[in-house]
């Protein structure tokens, strides 16, 4: 009897750490938060970002042990991203890897002082891979563009994560239909500017079955346009405004191939193909007269 009771008083422990967890990020601004075991194989083997150019850590192994991952989705101005590759795209991206950088630094803080180690991993100082563990924690499903395309936003978020030893239960992954609906769509493939998203199957890497997407004619567009494009992101069909008829759709998508198959016909007779929005005015380049 006393074996069951500290059973269950370790289980409601875990229960509470973890809704508060997910409160407080929340509360912070994360507009999706879950968890998961932190998978080695979502780890960088060695740091290499140019933000420490000057930093004797450059290039050395990365050490992380850590037992969970917290997943933080952070949407974006769906306005402002279909505008790409125009800059007002690249601002509201800066926004969402602000606001994702501040909450997984102040949750990591938080969970520090609980007695349990945590790092915050976000834009410029990632340790880990994002997106396979939103996968992992039941936040959405990989899309054919190599973004996480959720339920809630599509692709239309950036991700920050936090990387802990404080015991928590764990999500479970998701099937919202985006396989299906990937291999179907071609959209984002076909928008893509720089051909650097795949129009074909999935293919096999590192253990794992995906559409690849080809860096180096993704990263050379950026050079080129001057920002970091984001045309993938204003394509997809599942980032439309949160409007009712974009969450019954998607309500629907979720549960049956047909309906996806006719919100596929249905996408570009009422919306077209993918053309960017008008750059909002506050952004415009204006001649300033000085009398």
């Amino acid at each position: 009897m006393r074996k069951k009771q500290k059973y269950q008083y370790l289980v409601n422990t875990l229960k509470r750490f973890t809704e508060k967890i997910k409160a407080y990020a929340r509360l912070l601004g994360a507009d999706l938060v879950g968890i998961s075991k932190l998978n080695a194989a979502f780890i960088y083997s060695h740091r290499g970002r140019k933000s420490y150019p000057n930093s004797e850590s450059r290039g050395l192994p990365i050490n992380l042990d850590h037992q969970y991952a917290i997943s933080l989705g952070f949407a974006e101005n769906n306005t402002l991203i279909k505008s790409a590759p125009y800059v007002s795209e690249m601002v509201e991206t800066g926004n969402a890897y602000l606001r994702s950088a501040v909450v997984s630094v102040v949750l990591a803080d938080y969970i520090r002082k609980l007695g349990y180690p945590a790092r915050a991993n976000h834009f410029r100082n990632y340790q880990v891979l994002p997106v396979p563990l939103a996968v992992e924690a039941g936040l959405g499903e990989l899309g054919r563009c190599g973004f996480l395309v959720t339920r809630e936003f599509g692709n239309c978020l950036r991700l920050s994560t936090v990387t802990t030893d404080l015991p928590l239960f764990c999500d479970e992954p998701v099937d919202i239909g985006m396989q299906d609906f990937c291999r179907m769509c071609r959209l984002c493939a076909e928008a893509c500017p720089s051909g650097a998203i795949p129009k074909g199957a999935k293919i096999e890497s590192r253990g794992y079955r995906r559409w690849m997407l080809d860096e180096v004619k993704c990263i050379t567009y950026w050079h080129k346009v001057g920002t970091d494009c984001g045309v993938c992101i204003g394509s997809c069909p599942w980032s439309l405004p949160d409007k009712w008829w974009h969450r019954v759709s998607t309500n629907v998508a979720v549960r049956s191939h047909f309906a996806r198959v006719i919100l596929l016909w249905l996408y570009p007779l009422l919306f077209g193909r993918y053309k960017p929005r008008a750059t909002p005015g506050w952004l415009e380049k204006r001649r300033v007269l000085i009398k």
